[in-house]
C-alpha cells in the first residue's frame, strides 16, 4: 500500500508499506490537509481523510454526515454553524465545487441547512461573514471506503 499527502504544491508519496501499519507525521499537517491510501502502484485509492480542525474560532462548524461513501453518487449533508461569538448576525454558506466557489445560503449567526443531491465525498465547505471578506469557519466532507463487507474500513476508523 501507499499513502499519499496532498499538499499546496502537489501530490506526494507519504509512506508506504504493508496492508496494515501506522505513519506519524510532522508538524506541517494543518487543517483540510488531505490523506489518500492507494494500491502500491498509485493507479487505485482505497480510503481518503481529511484532517479535521477543533474550534478556535470565531464560528463552530459542524457537517452530519461527517463522512460519505464513494459508493454514493449524490447526498444531501447538513452543516451547523454558531457563529454569534465573532459578532455575526447574518452569514453566507459556500461550497467548493470543481468550478469555483459558490454562495448556496445566506441565513443567521445560529443555524442549519440542508445541501442538495450534490454533495460529494471530500467536498470543502466555508462559512463567510454577510460581506463574504472573513471566513469564519471551513470544513470538508470525509469520505468512507465503498465497501459492503465492512473488511476494509475508512482510514483512521477503529
Amino acid at each position: 500500500m501507499a499513502l499519499f499527502v496532498f499538499l499546496p504544491d502537489g501530490e506526494r508519496l507519504f509512506a508506504h508499506g504493508g496492508a496494515q501499519g501506522s505513519q506519524d507525521t510532522g508538524p506541517w499537517v494543518q487543517p483540510n490537509t488531505v490523506f489518500k491510501l492507494k494500491s502500491r502502484d498509485g493507479s487505485r485509492e482505497l480510503a481518503s481523510l481529511t484532517v479535521g480542525s477543533k474550534d478556535c474560532g470565531p464560528a463552530t462548524f459542524q457537517v452530519q454526515p461527517a463522512a460519505l461513501s464513494a459508493c454514493t453518487p449524490g447526498a444531501i449533508v447538513r452543516l451547523s454553524w454558531d457563529a454569534r461569538s465573532g459578532g455575526s448576525q447574518i452569514v453566507v454558506l459556500y461550497a467548493h465545487l470543481p468550478d469555483g466557489e459558490r454562495p448556496f445560503a445566506h441565513r443567521g449567526a445560529q443555524g442549519s441547512q440542508e445541501t442538495g443531491p450534490w454533495a460529494r465525498p471530500n467536498m470543502m465547505f466555508s462559512l463567510r461573514s454577510q460581506d463574504g471578506s472573513t471566513e469564519l469557519a471551513r470544513l470538508t466532507v470525509g469520505l468512507e471506503s465503498c465497501d459492503p463487507t465492512g473488511k476494509n474500513r475508512r482510514l483512521g476508523a477503529k
